[in-house]
């Protein structure tokens, strides 16, 4: 969600993050049969799920062109200045590499 945020926090903006927000947040049944829960690590609380069942559950959600291109953008912008982490690789793949 953090690659959402934008400079202009019109009530456009707010609206087309709170749509990306339900739709790419797992829902109550889909937490529980992924087991997805908070953990202590050394780097404070992280969310951790059973990667083979999450892996089974995936599937394709509709994003709006504000949400693409938002992320695309961000995306972009940070391996432009050379400050991509590794957790957005693979997001980064999808988003701006197979861009079409």
């Amino acid at each position: 969600m953090e690659l959402l945020t934008v400079e202009s926090d019109s009530f456009a903006n707010w609206k087309e993050r709170r749509i990306a927000k339900e739709v790419l947040s797992p829902t109550f049944e889909e937490s529980k049969e992924i087991n997805l829960r908070e953990v202590e690590s050394p780097q404070g609380k992280q969310l951790t799920w059973d990667t083979e069942k999450a892996t089974e559950a995936i599937k394709d959600v509709p994003i709006s062109n504000w949400t693409h291109e938002t992320v695309r953008t961000k995306l972009a912008e940070l391996d432009k200045d050379s400050k991509l982490p590794d957790r957005y690789v693979s997001i980064f793949e999808k988003f701006v590499v197979n861009y079409e």
